[in-house]
């Protein structure tokens, strides 16, 4: 195991059937971090590197005390499930020493399931319980997200949507939204990319994935879709809402030019290089960001695991953070820079403070108190979810004092 010698430390994890593992810490937060793990044929450590980034920024502007972390395995070509698995164990054993002692905690992400983290875990010596579904709070940020646009744009007609990469959060997002407010005119998967310039049922698309997985796009095309060749070209779809959904910087220097869509609302983390960003707002393009949009994940898991309900954390996360969306635009407008940005800049400056305030673990105190039967646990869930209310609560303040700012630099 190699950690080079970097701010941001990485660990190049060697493993067996020719696979190759990484770990990028760029924060770490109490003295630890967590983040998914992201298995693909073609990862490198660019990739791994960029994600644990924006999983910094995720965590410091939601306001959760956590550093942000990823980490990924290259797998052969030819690799099946059992070998998947034995992989996983390794990289597991592997890090044993990190994930024992809580530096890193890695979690689910593309092509990483419950069954491959219990993997991962089991070959650290953990026996994993329960997994909190995130691809189902990730889709209600997004919800959020998408609502706020909606009432910005004044709330009359179906907007249309281009989705890159339908897969589970697409079909949780799917099953809620209304036809009659948003409405799929194109959609892709690994498989390949349809269009149906009257637009799809997005229940109905949600249906044949969970009958036929990512051959849906062929039962599409037999119902009458048109098929788009290549599928990269839907990111350019003439649609009012892209929603990017699959790996970092889909949007780049090569086909922001070319983007037709009113609003980008990123499923997926990291979908712009810096180039692209601003290509697109130069343009008008509204680019929301994905540290932003897809921060349910981690909401919502960590609500689970304070004990909230699955309907008592939607009731949070929709009544908590549809107001920050609604902000994050409306500042951004007032002030002619991309939502992006603005968040980028919000998220920057918690760190700054967190860094500065550097505050002790008083939850990991609390926590060895109550494993010895000396503190309440229900108390210190309360605690928990009351600090992250008010994370988000201050989160608001700082959007209102932002706008407010420079409403007063205009009246000047």
């Amino acid at each position: 195991m190699q950690i080079t010698d970097q701010p941001k430390f990485i660990i190049n994890v060697p493993l067996s059937h020719a696979a190759s593992g990484y770990v990028a810490v760029d924060t770490l937060c109490r003295g630890t971090s967590s983040g998914g793990l992201r298995v693909a044929g073609d990862l490198d450590i660019d990739e791994v590197q960029t994600l644990a980034r924006e999983m910094t920024l995720k965590f410091a502007f939601v306001g959760l005390p956590r550093g942000g972390a990823k980490s990924g395995i290259r797998l052969p070509v030819a690799c099946d499930r059992e070998t998947k698995h034995i992989i996983l164990r390794e990289f597991g054993e592997r890090l044993e020493r990190i994930i024992g002692c809580g530096i890193y905690f890695p979690g689910m992400d593309m092509n990483c399931g419950p069954d491959d983290l219990r993997s991962v875990y089991a070959g650290a010596g953990i026996t994993l319980g329960s997994i909190t579904d995130t691809s189902f709070h990730t889709a209600l940020t997004v919800e959020a997200a998408l609502m706020a646009i909606h009432a910005m744009d004044g709330g009359k007609r179906p907007l249309s949507i281009a989705v890159e990469g339908f897969g589970a959060v697409a079909s949780h997002l799917f099953q809620r939204l209304s036809p009659d407010i948003f409405r799929i005119k194109t959609v892709s998967n690994i498989t390949g990319a349809v269009c149906n310039p009257d637009g799809f049922d997005g229940r109905e698309i949600v249906s044949l994935r969970a009958l036929h997985g990512d051959e849906f796009i062929t039962y599409l095309v037999k119902k009458g879709a048109e098929l788009i060749e290549p599928k990269e070209r839907l990111l350019t779809s003439d649609v009012d809402i892209l929603l990017p959904s699959a790996r970092i910087h889909a949007l780049n220097e090569g086909n922001a030019k070319a983007v037709c869509a009113r609003y980008i609302v990123p499923v997926s983390n990291a979908p712009y290089t810096p180039g692209a960003l601003s290509v697109l707002h130069s343009r008008g393009v509204v680019c929301l960001p994905g540290f932003g949009c897809n921060v349910g994940g981690v909401l919502g898991s960590t609500l689970e695991d304070l004990g909230l309900k699955r309907y008592e954390v939607e009731g949070f996360i929709m009544e908590s953070y549809y107001p920050v969306m609604i902000l994050l635009l409306d500042v951004a407008k007032d002030n002619q820079i991309s939502p992006t940005d603005l968040a980028m800049k919000i998220a920057l400056a918690r760190l700054d403070t967190r860094k500065v305030n550097d505050y002790p673990d008083r939850d990991g105190l609390l926590k060895k108190l109550a494993r010895r039967g000396l503190w309440p646990k229900e108390q210190i869930h309360r605690e928990a979810v009351f600090n992250i209310k008010k994370g988000l609560i201050s989160l608001v303040e700082e959007l209102t004092n932002f706008k407010g700012s420079s409403q007063s630099r205009c009246d000047k």
